[in-house]
């Protein structure tokens, strides 16, 4: 919503997984050649919403779009558990991606012993 709300300074949503969607993925990470990709639901070169739906979202998701908070966020990364963090500023956001690039390289190393262990290598 505040994307949304201040357009002028943001007229990209820059949603990674809109762009994943257009490109017919659910996950990984994202090249330069993909945030380029001309499809519609590709956030970082639309202006806007996308077309439709990108998912079925569940009661609580329609009631958090319905009732947003007020807050001044305008930048959110995926932690591996599956939380995100927020931030402000652009600046806040990119200290933000690195902790969840150590958090993600961590969850991998933690995945990588656990199926060595399991296949006894």
């Amino acid at each position: 919503y505040n994307r949304l709300n201040n357009s002028s300074e943001f007229p990209y949503l820059q949603v990674d997984a809109s762009v994943l969607y257009g490109l017919g993925r659910t996950s990984g990470k994202l090249t330069d050649e993909d945030l380029k990709s001309d499809s519609p639901y590709n956030l970082y070169t639309k202006e806007g919403l996308p077309p439709g739906p990108i998912c079925n979202p569940g009661y609580a998701s329609l009631y958090a779009a319905s009732h947003p908070e007020s807050h001044d966020y305008y930048y959110y990364v995926a932690m591996p558990d599956g939380s995100h963090l927020f931030a402000s500023s652009y600046e806040e956001h990119q200290r933000n991606i690195a902790t969840s690039n150590a958090a993600q390289a961590q969850a991998a190393s933690k995945n990588t012993d656990q199926s060595t262990e399991v296949s006894g290598e």
